[in-house]
């Protein structure tokens, strides 16, 4: 049972940002970050069991679900900040899931005293050149389709090599 929820939005550098808290446990704070074309609601079945023993914080990333559409040069990693500041939280482990651990990975770089712990899903990352993707994986598990369509994702790897 999900426990009483709180909303806002949070006003912040010419848009906002629409979030949610849940629970207010003994245990330290839990940000949840979505994926790309997603929103907040994909988090519900994480909000359900971790606020029983933590405050969740889950949030639409800027042009996503209830936040506004960016209009002006903006950066994720500090609407992130922002809305820390805003909910008062000091310290708190991070969960991002695809762009959302891009968004989680950046913040934790730009804000190290502020991630109790970073928990990453299919996180696209920044600071990479093209030629290095991909060069992880012995050549011999990419197969010729993934090396023509560019595909050289964990997922598409592991199907490749038969796990499911």
């Amino acid at each position: 049972m999900i426990k009483a929820m709180t909303n806002g939005v949070l006003a912040y550098n010419n848009g906002h940002l629409y979030y949610e808290t849940v629970g207010s446990g003994a245990g330290d704070p839990i940000v949840f970050v979505h994926g790309f074309t997603l929103d907040r609601r994909m988090w519900q079945p994480q909000v359900g069991h971790f606020s029983k023993n933590h405050q969740v914080v889950t949030y639409d990333a800027r042009g996503f679900g209830k936040s506004s559409l960016p209009g002006e040069s903006y950066s994720h990693t500090t609407d992130l900040h922002a809305l820390f500041n805003h909910v008062g939280i000091q310290q708190a482990h991070v969960v991002g899931l695809s762009m959302g651990g891009r968004i989680a990975t950046n913040f934790t770089l730009a804000y190290p005293n502020l991630v109790k712990s970073l928990t990453l899903m299919d996180a696209a990352l920044d600071g990479y050149p093209k030629k290095w993707i991909g060069t992880c994986t012995p050549k011999s598990k990419v197969s010729k389709r993934q090396k023509k369509i560019g595909s050289t994702t964990p997922s598409s790897l592991l199907l490749e090599s038969g796990l499911r």
